[in-house]
């Protein structure tokens, strides 16, 4: 029986088993540690990215209120009494009015999310450049007659809008 039980013991016999039980164990306890590790470096770098991604919303917001505070001023502006082809500065009045609408509207929906879900950030992130450049386009026939009258003023917004 001696040789029998050696042979058992080889070839796996019932301390065989146990042996595997407890590197399944340790497996098990692996895997757990893993998956906290795992948990800790993904709260982490959503941390250091959330961080980052509300300090860009800041300036965001900052230029969005500057932008705002220079359509205010551009809009006092009357074109139409300055100067002379009282026509063409009539034009330039009416397209400088509906492109400043156009302009805050655009600004109302180019402020950032507040919230801390991470599927909004991230559409507001693909699509506010998006929408940046297809409202531009949309009404820039109007920005350009604007632009004829008010150029420094308007090449100012511009490149806040650019930033």
């Amino acid at each position: 029986m001696g040789f029998f039980d050696f042979l058992k013991k080889l070839f796996g016999g019932s301390s065989g088993k146990k042996q595997k039980k407890s590197v399944a164990k340790k497996n098990s306890l692996g895997i757990v540690q893993a998956k906290n590790y795992l948990n800790e470096i993904e709260a982490k770098q959503f941390n250091a990215m959330e961080q980052k991604i509300f300090g860009k919303f800041a300036e965001i917001k900052h230029l969005l209120k500057e932008i705002s505070l220079e359509l205010a001023e551009l809009n006092k502006v009357n074109v139409v009494d300055e100067g002379e082809n009282k026509r063409l500065r009539r034009i330039v009045e009416t397209t400088k009015q509906s492109s400043f609408t156009q302009l805050n509207k655009l600004i109302e929906r180019l402020v950032p999310p507040t919230k801390n879900d991470f599927k909004e950030l991230k559409n507001y992130c693909v699509n506010s450049h998006l929408l940046l450049q297809s409202e531009i386009q949309h009404f820039g026939r109007n920005i350009a007659y604007t632009s004829i009258v008010l150029k420094e003023q308007m090449k100012e917004l511009g490149s806040k809008m650019q930033e």
